[in-house]
């Protein structure tokens, strides 16, 4: 779950100058009779030329550092050569991870056979899923026997609303109560992609390696996105807050944590046992991550935010999510869609990066994910895919 917008799923919008003659603004004079009584000086333009000429070099100075240092600590982090698992998929690993990835481990499910590999990693080495979680809380709600897409968040939220010690008229009033959970599964419900974490939050958890999401609760979540202003209602804007509370009220309406209602309904039942929550306890595997400068990534342990993406998997228990991905189908939310009627999802914490591709008609599917927050995937796991069956037929 990234805290910024994910290129590969996010849809660029290029502005136009609003100056498209702009390079012909040099031709401009200004005569001197013209200026105005109160002129600055020629010798206090020179004085503020000066300034700006010094600290536009500090900061062009201190961006080349800093990159030079990214740079240099990512240059350590060497893509692993020992290879692990099938052969041949760890030879299209070797050949197709980019600069900056490290560690990494794929999977590659098809009709006839499954194959795993990695790249020091191996198909039960533990690694964050990040916004993959967000499928697991997309098929809760396909799942649910009273939930439905059509059920507003006001229907859901006010008959909990004493648990939560939340007014009914704070709901009621809210512009969120009329929006649908289909909505927040679409990411078409207007809410903005966080809420509840400042801005400050961000900034110091990129530079001083912290957790963002650490502290926030579920009453918190619930109580930011009833305050949050809603923006192009019915227009594809990628929310975490908004699936963080999908989750939340899934779990409340069935009496539960979300970890609970998780555990029951899905991970115990397909015999996920590596598959566990980032929650703020020690009940998960330990993995280390590194993340744009390469340093070891804080843990992102979660409460309120526990749907958007705090699940920590492996390779191995991937295959029996894909298994049952194919088997059920994917619902027609959450899921971005790709070429030929594949859907996928990423996911990217403080310092991995992971990415879940499955193509419903041919039964395939392709899991991959890496230690680095640096590492680009979505090439890699579209190559496996199509690699998966190999000259001589085997798959």
């Amino acid at each position: 779950m990234r805290l910024v917008a994910n290129p590969s799923s996010v849809t660029r919008k290029h502005r136009e100058s609003k100056f498209p003659n702009f390079q012909n603004c040099g031709n401009l004079v200004v005569d001197a009779p013209t200026l105005p009584k109160k002129a600055v000086p020629l010798r206090k333009h020179r004085k503020l030329s000066y300034f700006l000429g010094a600290t536009a070099a500090l900061i062009i100075t201190s961006l080349l550092a800093i990159t030079a240092l990214v740079t240099y600590r990512l240059d350590a982090l060497k893509l692993s050569s020992k290879q692990t698992g099938d052969p041949e998929l760890a030879k299209v690993l070797q050949a197709n991870a980019k600069t900056g990835t490290h560690q990494i481990t794929a999977l590659c499910v098809t009709p006839n056979a499954t194959r795993a590999a990695g790249l020091g990693f191996t198909e039960h080495s533990p690694v964050d899923i990040g916004s993959i979680t967000k499928t697991f809380t997309a098929e809760l709600l396909r799942k649910s026997e009273s939930l439905t897409e059509e059920t507003t968040i006001g229907e859901a939220l006010l008959p909990h609303h004493e648990t939560l010690r939340i007014s009914p008229q704070t709901i009621t009033e809210s512009p969120l109560a009329s929006r649908t959970l289909g909505e927040l599964a679409r990411h078409t419900s207007g809410l903005p992609r966080l809420a509840g974490i400042s801005a400050t939050t961000i900034y110091t958890s990129v530079f001083f390696n912290t957790n963002p999401y650490a502290g926030i609760s579920r009453e918190d979540v619930i109580t930011a996105a009833l305050q949050s202003p809603l923006t192009n209602i019915g227009t594809e804007n990628y929310s975490n807050v908004g699936m963080a509370l999908l989750g939340q009220l899934l779990a409340l309406d069935a009496g539960t944590t979300y970890a609970d209602l998780l555990q029951t309904s899905l991970l115990t039942p397909l015999g996920m046992s590596e598959t566990a929550l980032l929650a703020h306890t020690d009940d998960y595997p330990t993995a280390t991550g590194y993340d744009e400068f390469g340093r070891a990534a804080a843990t992102w342990e979660m409460d309120g935010y526990q749907p958007a993406g705090a699940l920590r998997s492996t390779a191995r228990d991937m295959r029996r999510w894909i298994d049952y991905l194919i088997e059920h189908g994917t619902p027609d939310y959450t899921w971005a869609p790709a070429k030929q009627g594949m859907v996928w999802h990423d996911g990217g914490t403080g310092g991995f990066r992971s990415i879940l591709v499955i193509h419903p008609q041919s039964r395939q599917g392709v899991f991959l994910a890496a230690d680095t927050a640096a590492a680009e995937l979505e090439h890699v796991a579209f190559t496996i895919l199509d690699s998966c069956t190999d000259p001589s037929g085997r798959t």
